[in-house]
């Protein structure tokens, strides 16, 4: 038998179907490019009944890309059959896969059917689905909780019906890998070399992954998998795990895939913009601290060798070369060369002052990290009449220093500075982003690398090209404004930069229609922008940053509004964890930083 493991992806169908993870249709297709790039062998576009926004992604899916492999979603119903089958008209590579519940559970509370019937409605929808193509796959849903003797049955039926994959799903994460080993090795016996053997795996026990791996060993030669495991309830099984796994431990997994592994890091990311949350920090592969050291002991042996707390090995072809960036507390910065400071972060936690964070190893992966930063509420950088931007900050040193700024040269202006100047002039536009407030607005977006950052109040956009300059190539900004023509002459200069996306409503009321969270979250005093604070605060992750400019008064500010900002701070000053820093200007802002 044959060790090569194809992957059928799921991640727009099974993944797209799970709380907070609904996509759009240019947005399956922009996941659609990635997947094919990654190099999966299958993959599932969508329930095409379901919507008839399903139907339009899988036949845009498969316009796009006649090559590849698509397949749609169907019970084992005409209707279903018939409608899938429309989705995929046309397309060179089509597969239906259609599914019917053989559980007694199902049959008895779901169907209220028996048996026999379920097995001749399971032949029925098999053999239409061959009218339209040749590759059929039949899935047995809550297969694992299915009497053995009765899902062989099943299998067969589906097999002499023309079924040329069997999938054997544990639709409720119920099995343990022996189990699960036990129930696959029955099927793989069963229909013999006739038909490809697939496992569909739920993380509800946490064992998904090692569910699949199990499956490998007794003939199971298919894999159903999302990206970062989104799916149902607990999720699906990881696609980036077990490619890893193949890769790093053939000794014990002795199976390949065709997926490109240095594209898994940039895959994850796009499927995060996409959706409304990423992978926690600790998921294996993508997570931001999968590759991240804190402990001193660990940064000491990591720096000798990077194999005494690193398993997947800098060398390996899906890794990139060991020349990740360092960074520290300003208490104490270490690096692994000469040119591996990253920009300086604050961390309000002395005992823990050295966070060696390295980036993981995707030539995709941003190279600039930085520390954990505990809740900060960073007040007034700019002079009194500074501007209405946000702060930032200077773009982390890279490995091998090229591009960046550093804290010597963290004044110098953005190339888009002079086009949106002009633009602000144009407007009458009289607020600006000084050089200085801009230094720190490009530190702290540096400071969240790979993050997500709202700024309310966009104006020219300004302040955004700081931020931009400042942000990893993963990193990702949301920037928000009430006024068309400030937001189309931002979005005229910025708006090619991939990381930026501008959204033309009031602050208030995105604040309050938002469902994602942030890492920082940039806004000015300007009035009616604090009317929903604690919903802004309520938005931001845990060590995110909260930053408001602009709190020194100023001469155009209206009655009350310097009032209006005292209780702002104050209410800021009164939250846990927020710490609150008063500086007339940038440089008292830098020196109060340094001190913590």
């Amino acid at each position: 038998m044959s060790d090569k493991v194809y992957i059928f992806d799921t991640t727009l169908r099974d993944g797209e179907q799970s709380p907070g993870c609904s996509m759009t249709i240019p947005e399956k297709l922009r996941m659609a490019r990635k997947l094919v790039d990654l190099g999966v062998d299958t993959i599932e576009a969508g329930f095409p009944i379901a919507s008839d926004g399903d139907f339009q992604a899988v036949r845009k899916i498969c316009r796009e890309h006649p090559q590849a492999h698509i397949a749609a979603l169907a019970r084992a119903v005409p209707i279903d059959i018939e409608r899938a089958a429309q989705s995929l008209d046309g397309h060179r590579r089509p597969r239906i896969h259609c599914f019917i519940a053989t559980s007694e559970i199902h049959l008895k509370y779901k169907f209220n059917k028996s048996q026999e019937q379920i097995l001749e409605e399971a032949v029925q929808g098999v053999e239409l689905a061959r009218k339209y193509a040749d590759d059929v796959e039949f899935s047995a849903e809550d297969a694992t909780r299915t009497e053995i003797g009765y899902l062989c049955r099943v299998a067969e039926a589906a097999v002499n019906a023309g079924a040329t994959t069997i999938n054997v799903p544990d639709t409720v994460g119920f099995m343990t890998p022996d189990d699960y080993a036990q129930t696959i090795g029955k099927v793989v016996e069963t229909v013999g070399g006739r038909a490809l053997v697939s496992v569909h795996t739920h993380d509800d026990l946490g064992l998904a992954v090692a569910n699949s791996l199990a499956a490998l060993r007794v003939g199971a030669r298919q894999i159903e998998c999302a990206l970062n495991g989104i799916g149902e309830r607990a999720g699906n099984c990881s696609l980036e795990e077990v490619a890893v796994i193949m890769q790093v431990r053939p000794d014990r997994v002795p199976f390949h895939t065709g997926i490109d592994c240095a594209r898994l890091y940039d895959a994850s990311q796009t499927l995060n913009e996409c959706i409304t949350f990423g992978p926690q920090p600790n998921k294996a592969i993508v997570g931001r601290n999968a590759f991240a050291h804190e402990a001193g002991i660990h940064q000491d042996g990591y720096l000798k060798h990077h194999a005494t707390y690193e398993i997947i090995p800098p060398n390996r072809s899906a890794c990139r070369p060991r020349s990740s960036c360092w960074a520290s507390t300003a208490a104490a910065t270490r690096c692994t060369s000469a040119s591996s400071i990253s920009a300086t972060a604050i961390s309000t936690r002395p005992t823990r002052s050295r966070c060696t964070r390295r980036s993981p190893p995707w030539p995709t992966r941003a190279k600039g990290c930085s520390t954990k930063t505990s809740p900060i509420c960073w007040k007034s950088w700019g002079s009194a009449g500074s501007a209405r931007k946000r702060p930032s900050a200077p773009r982390p040193l890279e490995a091998g220093g090229g591009g960046n700024r550093g804290m010597n040269a963290a004044s110098a202006p953005p190339a888009a500075m002079p086009a949106l100047q002009g633009e602000a002039e144009r407007l009458g536009f009289t607020q600006s982003c000084s050089a200085q407030t801009g230094a720190f607005l490009r530190m702290l977006a540096a400071s969240k690398p790979n993050g997500r950052i709202l700024e309310l109040g966009a104006g020219v956009g300004q302040s955004a090209a700081w931020m931009l300059d400042g942000m990893c190539p993963h990193s990702r900004l949301t920037s928000v404004d009430a006024a068309p023509a400030h937001l189309e002459a931002a979005e005229r200069i910025l708006g090619s930069d991939r990381r930026v996306t501008f959204v033309r409503r009031d602050g208030a009321a995105f604040l309050r229609e938002c469902r994602e969270t942030f890492d920082l979250i940039f806004a000015d005093a300007w009035p009616g922008k604090f009317t929903r604070r604690g919903r802004a605060l309520s938005l931001l992750r845990a060590g995110g940053l909260y930053v408001v400019d602009d709190l020194a008064p100023r001469p155009d500010w209206p009655d009350g509004h310097e009032a209006a900002v005292e209780r702002l701070i104050a209410d800021l000053e009164a939250q846990p964890g927020l710490r609150v820093f008063r500086a007339a200007d940038g440089a008292g802002f830098l020196a109060a930083c340094r001190r913590v």
